[in-house]
């Protein structure tokens, strides 16, 4: 009879970051205690990269809808940075989801405390979904942290906005001027 030289012991997959094929000399195949080497796998970051890249060319043709979809699926990856969860932000802000957009700046500001950018749009966020309390703290909070003068301009005077009464919304006051366009 003829013995491979080589006997397969198993196959490792963590996620989808990594194959690990372990292969022992087939005459220590029962008795061998298995150490597996973990590699990170090209393919998975380079289909990050691709994702990355969809989701850039969405969102600069202004294609939003398309854009966060993709920018959620690399947050939800494990492996976003603090620009990837920028731009997720900025996805949620611009399809007027304020709420999700402040939550995305707040995680990409734990990753990258000192972006100043991203304490203005935070507090942005926060304004724009009328959560006043929240974007007075953040204000506060970017002004006492940023070290670049415009952000701290920007942060002060949407902390004036915050300490103005905020006026009620109507609703249904333009409903009449939907779907009108000027000739």
């Amino acid at each position: 009879m003829i013995y491979p030289r080589f006997l397969l012991v198993g196959t490792l997959f963590v996620g989808t970051l990594f194959v690990c094929t372990l292969w022992v000399p087939s005459a220590l195949a029962e008795t061998a205690t298995a150490i597996a080497y973990v590699l990170p796998g090209a393919s998975a970051a380079s289909q990050l990269e691709r994702l990355r890249a969809e989701a850039r060319q969405a969102y600069q043709a202004t294609q939003f809808e398309q854009s966060l979809p993709l920018y959620q699926r690399i947050a939800n990856s494990g492996n976003a940075t603090a620009n990837d969860l920028y731009w997720l932000g900025e996805s949620y802000f611009q399809t007027g989801q304020f709420v999700n957009a402040a939550q995305a700046f707040e995680d990409s500001l734990k990753l990258d405390a000192n972006n100043d950018l991203l304490k203005v749009r935070l507090a942005e966020s926060y304004l724009s979904s009328r959560q006043l309390l929240q974007a007075k703290a953040a204000c506060e909070r970017g002004i006492n942290s940023s070290s670049d003068q415009r952000a701290r301009q920007q942060l002060s005077l949407l902390l004036r906005v915050c300490l103005k009464p905020m006026p009620e919304l109507q609703k249904g006051k333009f409903a009449s001027a939907q779907g009108h366009t000027e000739r």
